[in-house]
Formats: C-alpha cells, sequence, structure tokens
C-alpha cells in the first residue's frame, strides 16, 4: 500500500510540475499579458461612456 502512495505522490508532483512549466511557458506569454491588461482597457471604456455590453446588446436588437 505504500508503493502505491508514493507513485501516486510521484505523479500528482511530476503532474503540477508539467502544469507550472506549461501555464509559466513562453507560448503562453500573449495570452496572459492580453489578460492582464483587460480590467485596465474594460475600466477606461467605463470612464469614457462607453459601455461594451450594451453596445453589443443595441447591436444584436438591430440585427434581428
Amino acid at each position: 500500500m505504500s508503493i502505491v502512495r508514493g507513485i501516486l505522490t510521484l505523479c500528482l508532483m511530476l503532474s503540477f510540475i508539467m502544469l507550472v512549466v506549461w501555464l509559466y511557458g513562453k507560448r503562453n506569454k500573449h495570452v496572459y499579458d492580453y489578460a492582464a491588461r483587460l480590467p485596465l482597457e474594460k475600466d477606461e471604456e467605463f470612464h469614457s461612456g462607453v459601455n461594451v455590453k450594451e453596445n453589443e446588446l443595441s447591436g444584436r436588437s438591430k440585427q434581428a
């Protein structure tokens, strides 16, 4: 039973390390940079008087 727990622990540890390497890899940098800028862009649109959801809804109602 202790061998099974050891193997399970090793598998979970390797899975965690692979997940961290994948998430912090350079290939995903642009995705996370975009996601990091979203709150600032939405905040600027809100303060400039543009409400994205209202524009999307009004665009859909005009097309329907």
